[in-house]
């Protein structure tokens, strides 16, 4: 391995910090039903996004736009962890790789019925660059492992306003 400077070790944690909180804030848009105000400063102009069962997009408009319509006719509410975010960070310090575990409690709505509770589970797989001093992702493929129906519905308590 190695020997980097101090300044370099520095720069690197800073790095992995900021990606981190790239990680938490897809949450929280997420969580603010795709909401593309927060979703869109998340996304380089030529990302990619991708999870089976949800398709594939391109282009940061296309990809928040797809959020978007997912929230409003399929996950009409949801609560995402992020669990153990890994950061594999390039050389130069200018690209990295981030996986992290998914657990997700979501309501799912089907065509024609009404929402119905659900238990998600998987991993993110992402490559994000910097831009400036700002992180964003250039690609996030979802790979769920588990979606579960719930027979007991959510009682939820209110709506999220953080």
């Amino acid at each position: 391995m190695a020997s980097h400077s101090l300044e370099h070790r520095i720069a690197a944690l800073e790095a992995i910090e900021a990606i981190r909180r790239v990680v938490g804030t897809y949450a929280h848009g997420a969580d603010r039903r795709n909401d593309p105000a927060i979703m869109s400063g998340l996304f380089h102009d030529d990302g990619v996004w991708e999870a089976e069962g949800f398709g594939r997009r391109e282009g940061r408009d296309e990809i928040v736009a797809h959020l978007a319509a997912i929230a409003a006719r399929e996950i009409t509410w949801s609560l995402h962890y992020m669990v153990s975010p890994v950061v594999e960070l390039d050389e130069d310090l200018r690209q990295a790789s981030c996986h992290w575990y998914l657990w997700e409690l979501a309501q799912v709505a089907s065509p024609g019925q009404a929402p119905r509770p659900h238990w998600m589970a998987g991993w993110y797989r992402s490559r994000l660059r910097r831009q400036g001093d700002a992180w964003r992702f250039s690609h996030v493929r979802l790979e769920l492992q588990l979606v579960h129906a719930s027979a007991e519905a959510w009682v939820l308590m209110r709506q999220s306003s953080h």
